[in-house]
């Protein structure tokens, strides 16, 4: 949808007003888009949710049936959504803020309100970035340890904290891969539907780039969530141990 729709044009004047301006659905493709992630966001997440259950099954070596992980999936649904819809209200103030505040402050010393603005919009950028690392685990912990939004936000953040740039460094490279493989494959897949748009057929157009765009999906996100649910358990490994040595140091503390 993100290649083609930019493309069309709503090209037809209405019956008896041969001068109605044409409608150039580019226009209306930043509505469009919004409405469209809006609008696929419960379905993607209950996949995801579903995805994580599997990952978490097999990495315990138990077998979960697709109906039982659709359950798991369902059930956390509500707790995972708040999870989201906290990022969403955080992340955003976080960048009102820094355009607004950080920026008006920089344009006091900066002449041109343009690069004030920019670099509002870098600094809520890098504090977006570090939020991100450290609450990255929310939304598996969801699935796996069945918390409350809430509460797995304050696990994740518990669990990252001491390990953040190990963390990040790991999941930049699951993302370079995951890109990697995306690139390739719409590189693939825009080839593909050059071919079927020079035959005329746009609805064979549309059909590979939709099949593309899902087999990408279900080659990339398996990928990266085996990578968080290993780098959770590490951490969360790493965090029990942490954990007993500040136990055992206190008890020998006490001890002399």
């Amino acid at each position: 949808f993100g290649i083609v729709a930019p493309d069309l044009v709503i090209g037809t004047t209405l019956p008896g007003d041969p001068d109605q301006t044409v409608v150039d659905l580019e226009n209306f493709f930043p509505l469009v888009l919004l409405l469209v992630i809006l609008a696929t966001l419960p379905f993607v997440l209950f996949f995801g949710l579903g995805v994580i259950a599997q990952a978490n099954a097999t990495r315990r070596g138990v077998q979960l049936a697709w109906h039982d992980a659709a359950g798991v999936a369902f059930r956390r649904f509500p707790s995972a959504l708040l999870c989201l819809l906290i990022y969403f209200v955080v992340f955003g103030g976080i960048f009102f803020v820094a355009v607004i505040v950080w920026g008006v402050a920089l344009a006091t010393i900066i002449p041109a309100i343009e690069p004030s603005i920019v670099f509002g919009l870098l600094f809520g950028f890098g504090l977006v970035i570090g939020l991100l690392v450290y609450w990255c685990f929310a939304l598996p912990l969801v699935v796996t340890e069945n918390l409350g939004a809430v509460k797995a936000l304050g696990r994740s953040w518990t669990l990252v904290r001491g390990h953040w740039w190990r963390t990040l460094l790991i999941l930049t490279s699951a993302t370079f891969i995951v890109l990697v493989v995306t690139v390739v494959l719409s590189v693939v897949g825009y080839l593909l539907a050059t071919l079927a748009a020079g035959t005329g057929s746009v609805g064979g157009m549309s059909v590979i780039l939709f099949g593309v765009d899902t087999l990408g999906g279900t080659v990339t996100t398996p990928l990266f969530v085996a990578v968080l649910l290993a780098t959770l358990h590490d951490l969360t490994l790493r965090r029990g141990g942490d954990d007993l040595q500040e136990r055992l140091e206190a008890i020998g503390g006490r001890d002399r």
